[in-house]
Formats: structure tokens, sequence, C-alpha cells
């Protein structure tokens, strides 16, 4: 799920770029938008990655780990 200033297509590929997050490397990543939401005066949006291999899902694992262990 993504937290997003705009709302977009459902269907729309989005081109993401996470990070760096401390010891952690910039991802670029695809994802499609499967569906979304309204919160406030943002949007909720779901998404699902496209295109991952073995290294960039092992990758976002461990920004998920982090981000979960810093709060």
């Amino acid at each position: 799920m993504l937290r997003s200033q705009q709302s977009w297509e459902v269907g729309e590929v989005l081109r993401l770029i996470l990070g760096p997050i401390g010891f952690l490397p910039v991802l670029f990543l695809r994802a499609v938008v499967l569906n979304q939401r309204p919160e406030g005066d943002s949007w909720l949006v779901h998404l699902s990655f496209i295109d991952l291999d073995g290294t960039n899902l092992a990758r976002i694992d461990r920004y998920v780990r982090t981000i979960l262990s810093q709060k």
C-alpha cells in the first residue's frame, strides 16, 4: 500500500524509487495499481509489484523489515 497525494487509474503502471534508507541501496521498481481509496487529503493505493527478480524481492523484504523495526 502506498500513500499518494494524487489518485491513479486502476491498471496504471507506476515506476517507484525507494530509498535509500540507512545502508539499503536505492531500488527502482515497477508496480501496477490494483485499487485505491481516499483517506483525508491523500489516497491509499494498493499496488502489485511487477517484474521482480529474486534480488529485488529480497531487497524489498529488507526495506520492509528495516522500516518496521524503526517504529
